[in-house]
């Protein structure tokens, strides 16, 4: 089963050659009314014309195809080398990131402290109060 992508690009050829394939049928219509105004259809020389253009609209028609699949390769080539330097880009990525893993890892390490055995509390001073109020009628006798 092919990619969703390589349908999307079969239709894009396919209307491409439709559309040119309209092109020269219209060309050769054109052509045909054209001729048609100055050569009666029974003329042999009608006939004649008739067998240029059909063998011109092959040429034209050829050449399409030719053009066509020449886009199809080298769109097909440019997918492959947009894949391969993508794997490569993503491959290169992997390895740089692998290393700085390692070396947050190795950084880390040096980094840690050794673990200290077990260490008495630390003590601390006692918390200093704060001085209780006194009423305001001790504090006027005090100050007598």
């Amino acid at each position: 089963m092919a990619p969703s992508n390589a349908k999307s690009t079969n239709e894009d050829v396919f209307e491409f050659v439709r559309k040119s394939e309209e092109a020269v049928l219209e060309v050769g219509r054109r052509w045909a009314e054209t001729l048609s105004d100055f050569v009666p259809a029974e003329v042999p020389l009608a006939r004649e014309m008739t067998k240029q253009v059909l063998e011109f609209l092959e040429d034209l028609l050829k050449i399409q195809r030719d053009f066509a699949e020449q886009v199809f390769d080298e769109t097909t080539k440019a997918a492959r080398k947009t894949t391969k330097a993508a794997k490569k880009t993503t491959k290169a990525a992997t390895k740089t990131t692998k290393a700085a893993t390692k070396t947050a890892k190795d950084a880390a390490k040096k980094v840690r402290a050794p673990r200290a055995t077990k260490r008495a509390p630390a003590k601390r001073a006692p918390a200093k109060r704060a001085p209780a109020k006194r009423p305001a009628a001790k504090k006027a006798a005090a100050s007598r």
